[in-house]
């Protein structure tokens, strides 16, 4: 008889004196980690919150915060826009390239250059915002 072989998947380590908030925060970090070992890499995405900007509110029903899923700012953005189709006439000139007037801030700090390659952690926010130009 051939015995079963288990694997079980060391994700984190732990610490024990860690606030029990804190403590559960982790342990459900570490869960969804060890989920996305096991499903592969098309479940790695991570739930980041986009804060849209007023003007852009008209393309999302008035939403001013919307979850969305994604490894970079790029696919954060694809993935809003595949929700809200409006928003990619506002948010982009051509594929891959953002208009102009359009500043991306990820935990309020300039994602500038290259805001669709920056990377995001789960629990990120992106904030869109409009840079105003005239004379």
């Amino acid at each position: 008889m051939n015995p079963k072989i288990r694997v079980n998947y060391a994700v984190d380590y732990i610490p024990v004196a860690v606030v029990v908030k804190k403590r559960i925060s982790w342990i459900e970090s570490a869960e969804k980690r060890a989920r996305n070992i096991r499903n592969g890499p098309e479940e790695w995405s991570m739930s980041v919150t986009v804060n849209i900007h007023k003007t852009h509110r008209q393309h999302t029903n008035g939403l001013s915060k919307i979850e969305v899923e994604g490894n970079t700012v790029g696919q954060c953005l694809d993935h809003l826009v595949a929700q809200y189709p409006g928003l990619k006439e506002a948010l982009f000139e051509k594929k891959e390239k953002l208009q102009n007037n359009i500043e991306i801030y990820v935990n309020l700090e300039s994602a500038y250059p290259d805001e669709l390659a920056k990377v995001v952690k789960d629990g990120d926010e992106i904030h869109i915002t409009v840079m105003l130009a005239g004379g």
